[in-house]
């Protein structure tokens, strides 16, 4: 299991229901980077989808070397491919956040997203699945939180999916997450201060290693 972020188990505040107000997620200022500079910017947002995805990509080498029958096919069908696409998950949400150009705060709610899904719905993430389930996060994560954002069909183009799937997946992935988008601050900073904490852990292991090279 994943050191990063407990996909599985972590304790989400699931409250919200289609029969609320959806108010936009605050987002802490330690994320916020208006006058960071484009390349600095574009460094931190680099180091974030990689956390994410290394997080995402343990989760399912445990789930695959768990080899637990998965009882939920019906529930996550539409988001699984007959065969593992040949790109790593970093790469994949990488090729996402360089064409959607989306936030750095989009980025830390698409993983939010994807753990409350598990969690609602206990969805067994795989190599065959978490691939439009990202892409279904990205687009409802933009959609949510950002004030502009492109046509359906772009998302599509840039998922390499036909807008009709995208929309299909969409409506699905909605459904999952019972239409509760809005995420509080505290669940948002618990999420980035993770990441945070991640990042510094890398680097006093770098560190580590280079004192005895």
């Amino acid at each position: 299991m994943s050191e990063l972020i407990d996909i599985n188990h972590i304790n989400i505040n699931s409250s919200s229901s289609s029969t609320e107000r959806v108010e936009k997620p605050l987002k802490p200022s330690k994320l916020i980077f208006i006058n960071e500079k484009e390349s600095e910017r574009k460094d931190i947002e680099l180091k974030t989808v990689e956390l994410i995805s290394d997080s995402l990509k343990d989760i399912c080498d445990e789930n695959e070397d768990s080899q637990i029958i998965n009882s939920n096919y019906e529930m996550e069908r539409p988001f699984t491919t007959e065969t593992c696409p040949n790109i790593s998950i970093k790469d994949y949400l990488m090729h996402l956040a360089k064409f959607t150009k989306m936030e750095q705060s989009t980025l830390i709610l698409v993983l939010i997203y994807i753990d409350r899904i598990c969690n609602i719905n206990k969805f067994q993430l795989n190599y065959r699945n978490i691939y439009k389930l990202i892409l279904a996060s990205t687009y409802v994560a933009i959609k949510f939180n950002e004030d502009s954002h492109y046509a359906l069909k772009v998302y599509a183009k840039i998922g390499e999916i036909s807008p009709s799937e995208l929309e299909y997946l969409e409506f699905h992935f909605l459904i999952l997450i019972k239409f509760a988008l809005n995420v509080d601050e505290s669940l948002y900073n618990k999420y980035s201060e993770t990441l945070l904490k991640e990042e510094d852990d890398d680097d006093e292991d770098d560190n580590e290693e280079e004192a005895y090279v």
